[in-house]
């Protein structure tokens, strides 16, 4: 999982994560005055507290929800990138899928630089396309979890895409029924997406939960994940911080 504060190209068929909604920060003149909204008065800034609590309660019902999958994919990079390793995880940690993945193009050094992994790595490992069946199988019907989901979700649609597209190289008609351009899917893409129940960032909601406003951005601050960027080791990052926020809530508000 790469962060980076970029905005992602999108378009019409790509999949949308539930995208949280700020309340009141942008109006507030305590959080539009200070790095730290809640640090400029003696008593916490109301609407970062109720970011918080909102945040707090909805890392709550994940860990609630017993069909989640938190996901991560270590890629090749940042932009065009695919995927070396992917893992998911159940709420309480157990393994639904972890596996590297041969990417079929070289790893820049800068993508090694990240998460270690090398070309060697991944020569034995199999394709997408060889655990597509695994991926369905762990993730159909389930709430996904992902920090920084419009990343992982470009990433995946993009071996989608490429999966697709040999296969049914007939079908290449964009499934938003747009113009084509070159981040609209392969129709076969969006109808895939459909298996999954939902879609939620936790990178925002723990930006929400941190409480730094950011002005120039418009929005909460992102927040690294420092996970070890490995695919397994981020996802078991991003329950501990599950953890964390929902304890966050009084007991009997759990």
């Amino acid at each position: 999982m790469f962060l980076d504060d970029s905005p992602l190209p999108t378009c019409a068929c790509s999949p949308k994560p539930v995208v949280p909604e700020t309340r009141a920060v942008s109006d507030c003149p305590l959080c539009l005055g200070s790095g730290r909204a809640d640090a400029v008065s003696t008593a916490p800034c109301r609407c970062v507290t109720a970011e918080r609590d909102a945040a707090a309660a909805w890392a709550a019902d994940v860990l609630a929800d017993p069909g989640i999958a938190v996901l991560d994919c270590e890629t090749t990079g940042l932009v065009g990138s695919y995927a070396v390793e992917i893992t998911a995880l159940d709420a309480d940690g157990a393994v639904l899928l972890d596996t590297l993945v041969n990417p079929q193009i070289p790893i820049p050094a800068d993508a090694t630089a990240v998460h270690g992994l090398t070309d060697a790595d991944v020569a034995a490992a199999p394709t997408f396309s060889q655990i597509l069946p695994q991926l369905e199988h762990a993730l159909a019907g389930r709430r996904l979890v992902i920090y920084h989901a419009a990343f992982d979700t470009g990433v995946l649609s993009r071996e989608l895409d490429r999966h697709h597209r040999a296969l049914h190289p007939s079908e290449t008609a964009p499934s938003c029924g747009s113009e084509w351009h070159l981040h609209c899917h392969h129709v076969r893409t969006a109808t895939w997406w459909q298996r999954v129940r939902q879609i939620d960032c936790a990178m925002q909601q723990y930006a929400a939960f941190n409480g730094e406003w950011n002005p120039d951005k418009g929005r909460f601050a992102r927040v690294r994940l420092d996970g070890g960027h490995r695919a397994r080791g981020d996802c078991e990052a991003v329950l501990a911080r599950l953890a964390t926020m929902a304890a966050h809530l009084q007991p009997e508000r759990v």
